[in-house]
């Protein structure tokens, strides 16, 4: 997790008003980029809507790089957090039921959030923002990588190339519905209908390659 500055023992009185300096900050940045990029907005103009002193923004932020990318932390540390992601084995629901469920709190999250989501992909390099998707998403499902590897006794360098290729998609996930700015709905109804025409094409690939729809042996 990125860690912000000003981390100092405070009292309560002076821990109130940092907090209350810090969200007024992260609001002025949010309400700025759902009508600038992050190379337009200065520390002047976040300062200014924040009704806080560039003195302050900087006790708390080294650039407004660095402000963004706290705040995006905090947002992908919300998306992928157990609050969001959850399945009980004892509930009278399937993992099918769970999985809907799961996408789409996770579609409305990025629903709620799209303004920032944009501005990660618009303002930040694939470097910059891959991390802060991939940490939390990884830690989440940490379980499953690790019964995949040991099921199927996958390698590391394998591994890791799964786990890239489904962070990606989900990158791509975030990228169309912030975008495209459509309901959580039909959100969900998109990637589900997506999602069952990726299958359908997989299965017509494997016919047309082997004849028919196989299994195929590990790491071909």
């Amino acid at each position: 997790m990125i860690q912000e500055k000003g981390r100092q023992p405070m009292n309560k009185r002076n821990d109130i008003r940092s907090t209350r300096s810090k969200y007024f900050i992260r609001k002025a940045m949010v309400e700025l980029l759902e009508h600038h990029t992050l190379e337009e907005i200065s520390v002047a103009d976040i300062s200014e809507k924040a009704e806080v002193s560039r003195r302050t923004f900087y006790i708390y932020y080294e650039s407004k790089k660095d402000c963004l990318l706290f705040i995006l932390d905090e947002l992908m540390d919300e998306m992928f957090g157990d609050q969001v992601f959850h399945y009980d084995p004892d509930s009278r629901h399937g993992v099918k039921d769970a999985w809907l469920v799961n996408l789409q709190t996770l579609i409305q999250v990025i629903h709620d959030n799209r303004v920032l989501i944009q501005a990660m992909f618009r303002d930040l390099s694939v470097e910059e923002w891959m991390p802060l998707i991939q940490v939390p998403y990884d830690d989440q499902m940490e379980d499953f990588w690790d019964q995949l590897k040991e099921n199927e006794n996958i390698p590391d360098n394998i591994l890791q190339l799964c786990k890239t290729i489904d962070c990606m998609q989900m990158a791509m996930y975030m990228n169309f519905i912030a975008a495209s700015n459509i309901t959580p709905e039909h959100g969900l109804d998109s990637i589900v209908q997506m999602l069952q025409i990726q299958k359908k094409r997989r299965l017509e690939w494997e016919t047309a390659l082997f004849g028919s729809t196989i299994s195929l042996p590990p790491y071909m």
